[in-house]
Formats: structure tokens, sequence, C-alpha cells
């Protein structure tokens, strides 16, 4: 025989928590079990079940059983939901201190925190500028590491220009067919751009020949479009990677009083290699 067989157990808010351990508790020692809940029906629908499955032969939640057994205990239910209710404001009123508590704790603790952090940084920093002030003062070797650091910087690009110094340039490979009709404007194209039409294969079956042609990567902006107009549309060049050549012009290169008079001022625009390291400083 069971510990609580042939009792009645009542049990306030069954359906989570810790009166729902309470219940399942009580279940195992063979009362009947009434309980109340406040809000969640199908939560109580669930505990029903769970009851029933640990053999409970009496399972309600009926507020006329919940009433009788109040009154056998010398309880109304009035009193009893409002003594509920004022536990469960005082627990909520307990809860709400004791996370204002922790809150300020926590404020407290970050303040406190942050001082010492500001506190640190402070040292540190006064420890750098003393230190930076020493250095700047005496230094390791002196005033003497800062002149012979120019001076070897100057030494190795001195010795970088002597060199002869090259550029090298990426270049495409363009595939592309074209009637022999819109031929010369093609040239004319490729030309423009400094590329150069490495095989031409015609087609015995159509008036379409197959050119390949080879374009710097610098100058193929755009170059699809422009082919594209020049040729009405007809031309669909394919374009993929080809190989690195080098361009044999000195990007250091610097004009002579006569390049001037003969070609003007603008005489370095004529340097392509000093040209694209122009656009590149601009771009960066």
């Amino acid at each position: 025989m069971k510990l609580l067989e042939g009792k009645t157990a009542l049990i306030t808010g069954a359906t989570r928590g810790i009166g729902k351990a309470i219940a399942l508790k009580f279940a195992a020692e063979g009362p009947n079990i009434a309980f109340t809940y406040r809000v969640n029906r199908e939560m109580s629908i669930e505990i029903e079940k769970e009851l029933d499955e640990l053999g409970v032969e009496d399972v309600s939640t009926d507020d006329e059983m919940v009433n009788e057994m109040l009154k056998s205990v010398g309880l109304e239910r009035e009193k009893f939901d409002d003594e509920q209710e004022n536990e469960k404001d005082k627990d909520k009123e307990n809860d709400e201190k004791e996370e204002k508590e922790n809150n300020n704790n926590k404020e407290e603790k970050i303040n406190i925190l942050e001082k010492d952090k500001d506190i640190e940084k402070k040292k540190d920093k006064e420890e750098e500028t003393t230190s930076n002030s020493k250095k700047s003062q005496t230094g390791e070797y002196g005033p003497f590491i800062g002149q012979v650091m120019s001076s070897l910087k100057e030494c190795c690009r001195k010795a970088y220009l002597c060199a002869d110094p090259r550029l090298y340039e990426a270049y495409y490979l363009c595939i592309f067919q074209i009637n022999q009709d819109c031929v010369g404007k093609i040239y004319s194209v490729i030309g423009k751009r400094r590329g150069e039409i490495i095989n031409e294969i015609p087609s015995e079956e159509s008036i379409k020949s197959t050119f390949e042609a080879i374009i710097p990567v610098a100058e193929s902006f755009g170059f699809v479009e422009e082919i594209r107009k020049k040729s009405s549309g007809l031309a669909n060049p394919m374009l993929q990677f080809y190989k690195w050549k080098m361009l044999n012009v000195d990007p250091f290169d610097i004009a002579s009083e006569e390049d001037i008079l003969n070609y003007g001022v603008n005489v370095d625009t004529k340097n392509i290699a000093k040209n694209y390291i122009n656009k590149i400083r601009q771009r960066k």
C-alpha cells in the first residue's frame, strides 16, 4: 500500500515549474489529485495525461471539487485566491528588488573596472611619453642612426635606377569571328590599343574568318564595346589571360632639351611606362 493511497491532494499551479514537480511526486504515492492553473489550458491537459499514465484514478481541475476540499480544510475559495495573488505579488516585488540590486551591483563593478582601466591607460601613456622623450634626446645609438638610414635609402634607390628597371604588363588573348568587310576597322581598334593580331584563320564554308589577337590588360577597358560598335554587333570577342610581357621602355627616362624642342613640354606623355606608373600613383 502506498503512502497517500485513498487520499486527495490539492496542488496549486501544477501546470509548470515546482507545482508540476510536486504533482508528479504526489502521483507516485497514490492519492487522487486536484490541481488549479491560471492561464494555459493546454498545459493542464498535458499534466492530466501524465498523471493518468502514472495511475492516478481521479484527476480533476473542477472548481466545485476544489471548493469542497478548501471547505474541508476550513478555507474559503475567495480568501484562498486572494492569498495566492498576494503571495505572487510579493514574489514579484522580491524578484524586482533582487534584479535592481543585481543591476546596481553590476553597474558599480563596471564603473570600478572602467576607472581602473583609465588609470592603467594613463600610466601606460606617461611611460611611453617618457621613454620616447628619452630615446629622442639620446637614442640607442645617438643621432648617427638617422643619418645612416637616410643615406642607405638613397643608395638603394640609385642602385635600382642604375639597373635599368622595366615594367611587365599582362596581356589578354582575344578570339573573335568577323566578316572580311570589317577587318580594316578591327585592325585600327587593336592597333590603337597597342595590340596585335597573331593569327587569322579563314573559313572555307562562310565569309567569316576567325582572328586571334593579343592586347594589354591596361588598354582593354571598353575594348569589347568598341569592337561591337565598329562591327555593327557582328563580332563578339572573348578575352582570357595570355601571358606577361616586358614593356621595353625606361619609366624613369628624363626628356632632353632636344626632345622638348621637338615634341614640346608634354613630351613625357609618349613614355607609356611612366604614364602607367603615374596612373597607379593617382589611383592609390
